[in-house]
């Protein structure tokens, strides 16, 4: 029985493996830098959040439903929050300092310093003295990595898949 003990420890072990790991869902796969660069510049598209990472926040992997939608001049975000709020929300809007519908104030998108990368600055108000920055950097394989600041919350990262509008 003793021979059997460490088997049966790494058996239970790698079994529990399985499942605390999170299956990973490819995003929308671009042939090249440049066909996602010409995407982004002129499509609508969505960020669909897979992890999340603060300062105040141990990383965090979330539940399906998260991210951020770009639709034509404006931002449709649903991204969860976790850290500090150094304001107040106005008039009794109690849905989370990130989940909001604004026009995109300026909207950039070039190529990355690395191949097969596209590098987006977003920037958005959702209220007149709210400003948000999203520094988006996406790749050609669907990922993306997304670090949001704002003039009222402390910044945090989100990582994620790239999707077209209708495919999930």
């Amino acid at each position: 029985m003793k021979k059997f003990l460490p088997f049966l420890l790494s058996l239970v072990l790698l079994s529990g493996c399985g499942i605390l790991s999170k299956e990973y869902v490819p995003g929308h796969k671009f042939e090249s830098r440049e066909d996602l660069v010409a995407y982004l510049q002129g499509n609508d598209w969505n960020f669909e959040l897979q992890h999340v990472s603060g300062s105040y926040v141990p990383s965090t992997f979330n539940a399906y439903g998260f991210g951020f939608e770009v639709k034509g001049d404006s931002l449709v975000s649903y991204l969860p929050f976790f850290g500090i709020s150094y304001r107040a929300p106005l008039y009794g809007d109690n849905k989370g300092p990130l989940n909001f519908e604004a026009p995109i104030v300026s909207y950039d998108v070039k190529a990355g310093t690395h191949p097969g990368e596209a590098v987006i600055e977003l920037v958005t108000r959702k209220e007149p003295q709210n400003t948000i920055t999203l520094y988006i950097t996406a790749f050609t394989n669907g990922s993306a990595t997304v670090t949001m600041l704002s003039t009222d919350t402390e910044s945090l990262t989100y990582r994620g898949i790239i999707t077209l509008p209708g495919h999930k």
